[in-house]
C-alpha cells in the first residue's frame, strides 16, 4: 500500500478580486490570501511488466495508455508508462525480455505492487514453454 504522500498534486484555487488600482502591496496581499493550495492525494502503485523478447509488452502498454503502436521498437533496457485512473496512478515499468536483460529483473522486484507478465499467444510451443519456465522463475524469486 502506498504511503500517504507518495503522490501529492498541488493546485491553486484562485478568487476574484475587483481591484481598480493594483499596487505591489495589494497584489502581494491578494496572492497570499486568495491563492490557497488544494491538495489532491492519489494512491500510486508500481507495476513491473515482464515477458520474453518480442512478446508484445511495449505494444500492450502503448495501447493501454493511448499511444500510437505504429513505430514500436524493442526495449533494450526499460520503459516507464504512467496510467492515470480515477483516483489512482499506476506506474508501469517495462523491462526488456532479452536473455541479456533477464538476469537483472530481480533487481526491480522490490517495492512493486504487482507484476504484469505478457505472453505472445501466437508463439510456437517451444517459446510458450520457455515463457512459462521464466514465469515460474519469477514466481520463485517473489516467494509464490
Amino acid at each position: 500500500m502506498p504511503k500517504l504522500f507518495d503522490n501529492v498534486q498541488i493546485g491553486f484555487v484562485a478568487c476574484r478580486i475587483g481591484m481598480r488600482k493594483v499596487g505591489l502591496t495589494v497584489l502581494a496581499w491578494a496572492l497570499k490570501v486568495c491563492y490557497r493550495p488544494v491538495i489532491i492525494i492519489r494512491d500510486q502503485y508500481q507495476v513491473l511488466c515482464l515477458g520474453l523478447q518480442g512478446s508484445g509488452k511495449t505494444t500492450a502498454l502503448a495501447s493501454l495508455v493511448g499511444e500510437s503502436v505504429s513505430n514500436i521498437e524493442p526495449t533494450t533496457g526499460f520503459n516507464i508508462k504512467t496510467l492515470p485512473l480515477k483516483d489512482t496512478i499506476v506506474d508501469i515499468k517495462e523491462l526488456g525480455g532479452s536473455e541479456i536483460v533477464r538476469p537483472f529483473w530481480n533487481k526491480y522486484f522490490e517495492g512493486q505492487h504487482g507484476i504484469l507478465y505478457v505472453i505472445d499467444a501466437a508463439a510456437d510451443e517451444e517459446i510458450l514453454k520457455e515463457a512459462v519456465k521464466i514465469l515460474q522463475e519469477v514466481k520463485i524469486h517473489l516467494g509464490f
